[in-house]
């Protein structure tokens, strides 16, 4: 294709020859709003765990009633700031990073890819010191055994 001074290059609606293709030739393509005019959004899943509900659950339980006479569950009257829980939230997920961390590493001096409750164990008492360790070791013993309790054998 040659071009001479003065005459406009082909553009994309129009042809080599200079004509514009007309309305006909090419599809409208409309844009069908959704009810009440907006956009459609579909919801997206967080990536952020939480552990609040937990928290909250577990401090109720170690609280103890604030009226003396009352024991019954429903009478405990139990708050905790939002910054409190966010602190807790951040503690729980820092240790669960730590255990994690730990677990895989002893896995990988095994050369497992598969992590046991044996390696949790142990990177627990590495990471947990004391009294704190034994009592986090016990209460992990209570859950793997009640979720898989071993048959008894005839």
């Amino acid at each position: 294709m040659v071009f001479v001074k003065g005459q406009k290059k082909a553009t994309k609606g129009s042809t080599q020859s200079g004509e514009e293709k007309t309305a006909s030739t090419t599809p409208k393509v409309t844009k069908t709003p959704t009810e009440g005019g907006e956009k459609k959004r579909k919801k997206r899943k967080s990536d952020y765990t939480s552990f609040s509900t937990y928290i909250h659950k577990l401090l109720k339980q170690i609280t103890p009633p604030t009226n003396a006479k009352s024991n019954e569950k429903g009478d405990r009257k139990f708050t905790i700031s939002s910054k409190a829980m966010s602190v807790m939230n951040s503690f729980v997920h820092d240790i669960f990073d730590r255990i994690a961390t730990e677990a895989s590493g002893l896995a990988k001096k095994k050369k497992r890819q598969t992590l046991h409750s044996r390696d949790i164990q142990v990177a627990v008492r590495i990471i947990l010191t004391g009294e704190l360790a034994k009592h986090a070791i016990l209460q992990g013993m209570t859950a793997v055994n009640k979720y898989n309790p071993t048959e008894s054998k005839n």
